[in-house]
């Protein structure tokens, strides 16, 4: 019986870890779409049943994307060029929130913290938004909350997701890739 708890454990702790990836669809993975992200520390509640992941979208796919949905709506470069005008310089951060509860997993229970060299550059506190049912084979109830990011950060962004229900805290950092590095993602996916 011991035994089987202990393997229990394991498949769980490793379930709600991320994998340092960055381009993966899965919930539980991380992707940084040409940039390095990593779960660095979790500070969970003994009882705590929860899985959380962040993507970060850098301003060009934030272009590239907006002039595909342009292409595909039949926008008219004026109409074009607002959408783009409007996108934030800095990319977007959009964290997915999974939990096993379903109010817990409202993102109004959350706050959002991001640091560039550990100087705090924004706070944001999650709207009130009701979670997606859970998918097949799955109890977690998901949701998320995007982030814009007016100004691109320096080498390194570390953001934390503070659940206020759970006390729980999740850290995440992003690592920018060398422009080497990062010249041959944006070939590899042809932005």
């Amino acid at each position: 019986m011991k035994q089987f708890g202990i393997i229990f454990i394991v498949i769980f702790l490793s379930s709600c870890q991320s994998v340092n990836y960055m381009g993966s669809d899965f919930f539980t993975l991380n992707k940084g779409n040409g940039f390095f992200v990593n779960q660095v520390n979790s500070i969970l509640d003994q009882n705590a049943t929860c899985c959380d992941s962040i993507e970060y979208k850098p301003y060009e796919l934030l272009v590239s994307e907006t002039k595909q949905f342009a292409q595909n709506q039949m926008l008219n470069n004026h109409q074009t060029e607002e959408k783009l005008a409007s996108l934030p310089r800095g990319g977007q951060i959009i964290a997915t929130i999974g939990r096993t509860n379903f109010d817990a997993a409202n993102t109004k229970h959350f706050t959002f913290i991001l640091m560039d060299s550990n100087r705090e550059i924004l706070r944001e506190e999650g709207y009130d938004r009701l979670p997606r049912i859970p998918s097949s084979g799955s109890d977690l109830w998901k949701n998320i909350h995007v982030t814009n990011l007016s100004d691109a950060f320096g080498e390194e962004l570390t953001i934390f997701i503070v659940d206020n229900v759970m006390r729980t805290r999740n850290e995440f950092k992003i690592l920018r890739p060398s422009a080497e590095q990062y010249k041959e993602y944006q070939k590899y996916w042809n932005w």
